[in-house]
């Protein structure tokens, strides 16, 4: 998207890479673009919507049924998962699109709740996420797509959602799932420690809910996160903020240490990682089914651990810059995969670069991300510069 409101894309052409189909309409007013993983849908100034990309996967606005009048006007913003897009339009109500069994189609009693009321989509994973949810204004949340169903829950405080599962945090603290078992959709062995939940985060295939205490609790895949026993009790106090790939979790403790669990070769080992303290941002990245973490130290140091693949190209040795605090240690993402009713807009996912080459345009694309962290971080938690 440039400065003149015009637009264009590149990549893989059956994925939205060619935009010709568009290009008439892309000349101008354009002011967001959004994605699916295989499709884009640019919104105008004027509120109407355009696509383009694999058209049974969110690149055409007539499949699984034809929603090109509804947006013609009025969308204020679009969330998405791997083949379906969600809009929000400016009397509450919200459409979708795209592969009916991913969420572009719904029953009731989703159907009816969508016609009013819509605060917030939370978005599905880019990869094969076949979840999507809503928050509305008064407090309930919305859920279907995939091996979900259709689902109305009441007095929610917030949704995150596996590739094919979502938790429900509810306002009093209490958590429930639906959705694929082997996904996280089965939160049964662990319902009794479902109490006092402040926040819930998930990789493609588990969830993990972080207690107002600082402990952690798990479920779902045990290889791909769902299991946490082997650092139970290094996540039984003092977690801020967990970070994920596809297949692992890493959790960033008070202390400025990293504890990691789950799929130990794409990031849920931290052997040979400096992240013991000192520890400042995470960031979650993957390429495909790999993943691996980068976190950046108050010294100002990288490091990396998880795929080769996903840090393919990095030097031995990083340093983004160097911060001081006054306090011992914090962090911020831009990962969260929970939403609030407070927001009007979609929350934002894990970095999916999937379709990017491992090599050295992947290390551009790190290092700048890095660089953003950085200062992301010195803007929120300024300190004295030496």
């Amino acid at each position: 998207m440039k400065d003149d409101g015009s637009a264009f894309s590149w990549g893989n052409g059956a994925f939205g890479g060619n935009y010709g189909s568009a290009s008439s309409q892309l000349t101008s007013g354009v002011v967001d673009i959004f994605s699916s993983g295989h499709a884009f849908a640019a919104l105008k100034s004027d509120g109407s919507l355009v696509t383009w990309g694999a058209g049974n996967q969110g690149g055409s606005l007539t499949v699984p049924a034809d929603v090109t009048s509804q947006a013609s006007s009025g969308v204020v913003t679009v969330g998405s998962n791997s083949h379906v897009f969600a809009a929000i339009k400016t009397d509450g109500s919200a459409f979708t699109w795209g592969e009916g069994s991913y969420g572009g189609s719904h029953s009731e009693p989703v159907t009816s709740e969508l016609t009013s009321g819509i605060a917030s989509i939370i978005n599905g994973h880019v990869k094969d996420g076949r979840v999507l949810a809503a928050m509305k204004s008064d407090g309930k949340a919305l859920v279907w797509g995939g091996q979900t169903g259709s689902h109305v829950f009441n007095d929610v405080k917030a949704v995150t959602v596996s590739t094919h599962a979502a938790a429900i945090l509810f306002a009093d603290g209490t958590a429930e799932a639906v959705g694929s078992s082997s996904h996280g959709g089965d939160e049964s062995s662990v319902s009794s420690q479902l109490t006092d939940i402040g926040a819930i985060y998930s990789t493609g295939y588990a969830f993990a809910a972080v207690k107002t205490d600082g402990s952690v609790v798990t479920w779902g895949d045990s290889g791909k996160g769902g299991n946490s026993d082997a650092v139970a009790a290094d996540l039984a106090c003092c977690v801020q903020e967990i970070f994920n790939t596809r297949t692992a979790f890493a959790a960033l403790k008070s202390d400025g240490s990293i504890v990691a669990w789950g799929d130990s070769a794409h990031g849920g080992d931290t052997s040979g990682a400096d992240v013991s303290s000192g520890v400042r941002l995470v960031h979650g990245i993957e390429y495909e089914d790999d993943g691996a973490f980068a976190a950046v130290k108050w010294d100002g140091s990288v490091a990396t651990w998880g795929h080769s693949s996903s840090t393919a190209g990095l030097p031995s040795s990083l340093n983004v810059g160097t911060a001081t605090s006054t306090q011992t240690t914090t962090s911020t993402t831009t990962t969260s995969q929970t939403v609030t009713t407070s927001s009007t807009t979609t929350q934002t996912r894990t970095t999916q670069d999937y379709m990017m080459p491992p090599s050295w345009p992947f290390l551009v694309v790190f290092l700048g991300g890095a660089f953003a962290l950085l200062v992301a971080g010195n803007f929120i938690f300024p300190g004295e510069k030496k």
